[in-house]
């Protein structure tokens, strides 16, 4: 085609100037100016697309035949803009000696979707001066960005199993015959892997676009020992005291060195002992609490804090060590104790009586309890008992005046404390202080 209409002359910017044997340079540059011009407009790019960020925050922890999966929804994309584009969250499973190796936008071999859920988008941000008392915006169902959650999976008699698809193929040796002697050498254990069950987790686009995998969890599935006897409880004023007879079959560690017996190094792996976790169950049906922050080797545990009155109930687990990974049997039979304010406060102390013109007046040390009601005192004539009660009701303050005496007349007196319990517990007596009342 021409590079211009005839009809109109080239623009200034445009001529061609000079000898004609210097000018091709110059047509060859207007050619490919004008080329690349020509034809119709091409599509539109296609928008970059918007990839999750990761799954960073998550684990994996087995309760006897449960595994509960825990993480937070990411709430970027990869290159950091939020809310990040994510419509779900996807959990793959696979059960296997090895963990999968993971290859960015393809599911490992063998490995299965367990969990799924919905996240839904963002609300945007309340424009300003929208009334406070609207109705609230109608909310899609699904998981917010940020918000942790909890899956679980059972771990039925197959998903014990380890995949063949999973396994690596060993690579293959060829046989070796040698005449040479066999050479003395220690015996080495070879290493023997657990099967574990293999968990991964991946945020998806509404585009379907998946996030790169997280990190790999991953729980033992062999078996563990039973259930502990149901714990027996016992409190004070301060705790409740549990006690529990361990299963048949809890693993022992090695036995420590005595006087009589020398120390061993064991032959092949050393087993861990079997060790402990208490939980305070709810009775309204809400999650137990996990009292231990690490368990325990004993099979006694207190439990601070007494509440007298309300109902408390307790489970215990065993927890052994597979394959270096913490696992929790199953739980014990709930046991629970209701405990009663039985416990009086201190007594008082250092009672001092004072004679005076038609009064005795009486100090005391006072005491420190948290359900202090007050305090009782007691007269009597000296060298009797004081059973002569003076106070009606407890009394707060640490002194008492007495005006109801005979001038001339000893007496002698002790105080007690009471606490806020009903019925109120009293304590031991305070020392005795005789007085005689003056004219």
């Amino acid at each position: 085609m021409p590079l211009l209409p005839p009809s109109r002359p080239a623009p200034a910017a445009l001529r061609l100037v000079g000898p004609p044997a210097r000018r091709w340079p110059s047509l060859l540059l207007v050619a490919v100016l004008v080329a690349a011009g020509c034809g119709k407009r091409g599509a539109p790019l296609p928008p970059l697309p918007r990839v999750p960020a990761a799954v960073s925050e998550w684990s994996a922890l087995r309760s006897d035949e449960t595994v509960a999966l825990t993480l937070v929804v990411p709430g970027t994309n990869v290159s950091g803009d939020a809310p990040g584009d994510i419509a779900g969250i996807e959990l793959y499973a696979v059960t296997a000696d090895l963990a999968p190796e993971l290859v960015a936008g393809r599911v490992p071999p063998g490995m299965t979707l367990v969990a799924s859920a919905r996240v839904r988008r963002p609300l945007p941000p309340v424009p300003a001066g929208v009334p406070a008392d609207l109705p609230p915006v109608p909310r899609e169902p699904g998981l917010d960005q940020g918000e942790r959650t909890t899956f679980r999976e059972q771990l039925t008699p197959e998903l014990r199993v380890a995949q063949p698809a999973a396994l690596p193929a060993p690579a293959p040796s060829a046989p070796t015959i040698s005449d040479a002697p066999a050479l003395s050498l220690p015996l080495v254990m070879a290493e023997v892997r657990q099967v574990k069950r293999h968990y991964v987790a991946v945020a998806v686009s509404r585009r379907g676009t998946r996030s790169a995998w997280s990190a790999v969890r991953s729980v033992p599935v062999g078996p563990v020992s039973g259930a502990p006897s149901p714990p027996a409880l016992t409190y004070d004023a301060a705790a409740v005291t549990l006690a529990w007879t361990a299963a048949r079959d809890a693993r022992s560690g090695p036995a420590p060195a005595t006087a009589d017996t020398l120390e061993s190094r064991p032959f092949g792996p050393v087993g861990v002992a079997t060790r402990y976790v208490v939980y305070a169950t709810a009775p309204d049906g809400a999650a137990p609490t996990k009292l231990t922050e690490q368990p325990v080797a004993a099979l006694t545990y207190a439990a601070a804090g007494i509440e007298f009155g309300r109902e408390r109930c307790f489970v215990v687990r065993g927890v052994d060590t597979l394959d270096g990974v913490d696992v929790e049997g199953p739980a014990s039979p709930v046991a629970c104790i209701t405990p009663a304010d039985t416990f009086p406060p201190p007594a008082p102390s250092a009672l001092e009586a004072v004679g005076g013109a038609g009064v005795v007046s009486l100090i005391w040390e006072g005491v420190d309890a948290p359900d202090l009601a007050g305090y009782l005192v007691f007269r009597g004539a000296a060298g009797g008992e004081p059973t002569e009660q003076l106070t009606p009701e407890p009394i707060r303050a640490s002194s008492f005046e007495d005006r109801a005496v005979v001038a001339g007349t000893r007496y002698v007196y002790v105080v007690v404390a009471v606490d806020s319990a009903t019925p109120a517990n009293r304590s031991g007596p305070s020392n005795r202080a005789e007085e005689t009342a003056r004219r």
